[in-house]
């Protein structure tokens, strides 16, 4: 017999420093690996120091919360690319992966902010995000030397 996974309700919000020991409790080095590092904060103060840089004018830290108030993932949205579109990394807490969380907020924030598109850059040996890009129905923009560039917009 199979088991049903329960839905979780999610909600989408950009992070404060309010959100620092939340995000510092999940973005520690080793659980982001060699591709997110530079999400990662080894202290409360760390990570308010990147939550209150990382809110400006052109870049944006969002996180993605259960019902419960948890924080299973970030979203960082820079919108330096021109053409009306914006530029995200993510990453879901290594407890919640492989639970859809990275491409269901992806596409919350699609909806929730005004942009045409989304790119992404995401290194060819990071199968994990290589699965969210498909999962979304992402298109490859261009190939760099390590990195695949994908365009997403739900429009399709």
């Amino acid at each position: 017999m199979v088991k049903k996974k329960k839905l979780v309700e999610l909600s989408i919000r950009q992070l404060t420093v309010k959100d620092a020991y939340r995000y510092y409790k999940i973005a520690s080095a080793e659980d982001l690996g060699e591709f997110m590092f530079f999400f990662s904060a080894d202290s409360i103060e760390v990570a308010k120091k990147k939550i209150s840089q990382s809110n400006n004018r052109y870049e944006k830290l969002f996180g993605l919360f259960t019902k419960a108030n948890r924080l299973v993932a970030v979203f960082d949205v820079n919108d330096d690319v021109g053409d009306f579109g914006a530029t995200v990394n993510y990453f879901v807490a290594k407890q919640f992966r492989g639970n859809h969380y990275a491409t269901i907020g992806i596409q919350m924030l699609y909806d929730m902010l005004d942009y045409t598109h989304f790119t992404f850059e995401v290194h060819k040996a990071n199968h994990y995000s290589l699965a969210v890009q498909k999962q979304l129905g992402s298109t490859i923009h261009h190939l760099e030397k390590d990195y695949i560039v994908f365009s997403y917009s739900n429009s399709i």
